[in-house]
């Protein structure tokens, strides 16, 4: 079929080579020849009047042109997947669906295992994935490589839609047998006593309590210890003189499981606010809707 002169089948092979920036490669993506490639390639170039993969010493690279379409490409791709997906419900008791969500482990700990039981209890055939969230899992999400992410609001792509879940606040926690600590703890003390933090990924992303710290120029706190994820700061507390800030949703928790104590912080910390968001190319597809709504009972009930 052509529009406006395009025959619309070559538009999946035009994703293939813009996302591969290689012939080779973008045939083994689709199933085809290479021969079958590059004759969609040079269809293509024909099309834009441009070369679209350019040869750059030795590997190909994309022209300013391939570029350019990248991402509206990717986006009418997105939009016409849903629409051939579209069924008029979705039913979950008889659906085979798996959705893939990006999220730290907070909100996998906090809200994700309680959404999975109840997409369990929903249907059989509902299944999750849940992914470290990261910049390149948010990426995914703009490629339409997953369904969901969940964060806070300062994370959120401006150009999806997305909702707030719920709200949360910081505070401390601390061994339940800290010797400095007893049920309260000073601005002082906050600042002399060592600290265990959690910092993500290669480049040791701030968490949003840190990266606001950070913002109000406070002096320096004594960093003891600086780990991967939420879910490791009990266990470099517990037996210390150590503290740590985190949610207090996620300290509630810990404090049924380990010896810690939950305190206030000494001063007004930052509003929190966790977040789901998904493709806007899918903002109409009944499967993501009915999946929202679930997260939106799962929260409401926290």
């Amino acid at each position: 079929m052509r529009f406006h002169g395009l025959d619309l089948n070559l538009l999946v092979a035009l994703d293939a080579l813009l996302s591969e920036a290689s012939v080779s490669r973008a045939a083994n993506r689709l199933n085809i020849s290479q021969s079958g490639m590059s004759g969609a390639l040079s269809r293509l170039r024909d099309h834009f009047e441009d070369d679209l993969l350019v040869q750059i010493g030795g590997k190909m690279s994309l022209s300013p042109l391939a570029r350019s379409l990248a991402e509206p490409l990717s986006d009418v791709l997105l939009r016409t997947q849903t629409i051939a997906a579209l069924r008029p419900r979705f039913d979950p008791a008889s659906a085979e669906r798996h959705f893939t969500i990006g999220s730290s482990d907070y909100a996998a700990s906090i809200l994700i295992a309680a959404a999975s039981r109840a997409a369990t209890m929903a249907g059989p055939g509902i299944t999750l994935g849940v992914r470290q969230i990261d910049p390149a899992v948010t990426s995914l999400l703009e490629r339409g490589g997953i369904d969901f992410i969940i964060t806070a609001d300062q994370g959120l792509l401006s150009e999806h839609p997305s909702e707030v879940l719920f709200e949360d606040e910081f505070v401390c926690i601390a061994w339940s047998r800290n010797p400095r600590v007893k049920n309260s703890i000073s601005l002082k003390q906050y600042r002399e006593l060592p600290h265990v933090v959690a910092a993500f990924g290669i480049d040791a992303r701030p968490s949003v309590f840190d990266a606001w710290l950070a913002q109000r120029r406070e002096p320096p706190r004594n960093i003891a210890a600086s780990l991967l994820n939420f879910a490791l700061l009990p266990e470099f507390v517990i037996g210390t003189d150590r503290i740590a800030t985190c949610h207090k949703r996620l300290a509630a928790l810990w404090e049924k499981r380990f010896p810690i104590r939950v305190l206030p912080l000494p001063f007004d910390g930052p509003p929190f606010f966790e977040c789901v968001q998904w493709h806007r190319a899918a903002d109409r597809d009944p499967a993501i809707q009915w999946f929202c709504g679930l997260l939106r009972e799962v929260a409401a009930a926290l």
